[in-house]
């Protein structure tokens, strides 16, 4: 149950599921298995949902691991399934009860490998199903690997029993505000033809030190130096796409008309531009490449051992 949305009510034979402030569409018609796509109404964010509900017998799960399994050969957005699986992860998953043997453990695993799913981080009671005797983890959380793509963070929380043999299953999306950006200079910069201006600008400023004097300087320059960077190279992979499409169209169009000189000029200004900004990518990933190497590169680390070859 996501404890931020409901206001639909859907009941199956063996599952229920509230929701507050979304939209439910597409319902797929299997008793055990509701697959829906869900949408934020406030932020209009959407994601795919699967409730589960997994019968008591190994060989009456199998269809629902094949449907499961069919849904995630197509799927290519953020997916979240939830619910009663019957199955469990590890040995560790119960107490109680005759001991899990080794082919109950590769029922799930091979559900997760084959779908390139995992389970979040999650809190409260590690067991979410007793029957006062025997405790087990049987209802679990899982997503896929676009899900963080659209949410930040994400973990699931098991509530307690009351009066069900079921822990209450709770997914939250608590919001985690981004750092705001800090501006680093860049060697691409430099190549702009408006650098050497703003590097001239500060002047006629003096300071009690040499110390005092370069702060200053670079003080003021700074939000110069940002608003360059914002206007010119903050989407450099959009211009990078956008110019190497412009250069093949008009290389199409010059292939038609061989001896046209305003063509022939419009094909050498279209790559003249290209490569500038070919450049200005380059450059920030070489320095990118810096700045990672130092910082892992003594860490002993799989990237230290790749550089070193």
């Amino acid at each position: 149950m996501f404890g931020h949305t409901a206001e639909v009510y859907k009941k199956q034979k063996n599952i229920r599921t509230k929701w507050r402030r979304v939209q439910q569409k597409q319902p797929l018609p299997p008793e055990d298995l509701i697959h829906c796509k869900v949408i934020q109404l406030h932020s209009n964010i959407s994601f795919y949902l699967s409730m589960i509900y997994g019968q008591n017998h190994e060989f009456q799960r199998e269809q629902l691991w094949l449907d499961l399994k069919d849904i995630s050969q197509s799927m290519e957005e953020a997916w979240c399934l939830m619910g009663d699986f019957n199955s469990v992860i590890s040995k560790d998953d119960r107490i109680g009860g005759n001991e899990v043997q080794d082919h109950k453990l590769r029922e799930l695993a091979s559900l997760l490998e084959s779908c390139a799913l995992h389970e979040p981080k999650s809190t409260g009671a590690y067991f979410s199903w007793t029957n006062r005797t025997i405790w087990s983890r049987i209802d679990h959380v899982f997503l896929n690997d676009y899900w963080y793509e659209v949410f930040d963070y994400t973990h699931s929380c098991y509530m307690t029993n009351s009066l069900s043999n079921h822990a209450l299953l709770v997914v939250q999306l608590p919001s985690s505000p981004k750092p705001k950006a800090t501006f680093q200079y860049s060697d691409m910069l430099s190549k702009h033809h408006e650098f050497e201006s703003i590097i001239n600008s500060p002047q006629n400023f003096q300071c009690t030190s040499l110390m005092q004097t370069l702060y200053q300087y670079l003080k003021l320059i700074r939000p110069l130096l940002r608003r360059l960077n914002k206007n010119y190279f903050s989407d450099l992979k959009e211009q990078q796409t956008s110019a190497r499409k412009t250069l093949e169209l008009i290389q199409l169009e010059t292939q038609k008309y061989l001896e046209d000189a305003f063509r022939k000029q419009q094909e050498k200004e279209a790559h003249d531009k290209y490569i500038s900004i070919l450049s200005s990518s380059m450059a920030l990933i070489k320095q990118q490449c810096k700045l990672e190497w130092i910082n892992y590169g003594d860490d002993c680390s799989r990237l230290f051992f790749a550089k070193a070859k």
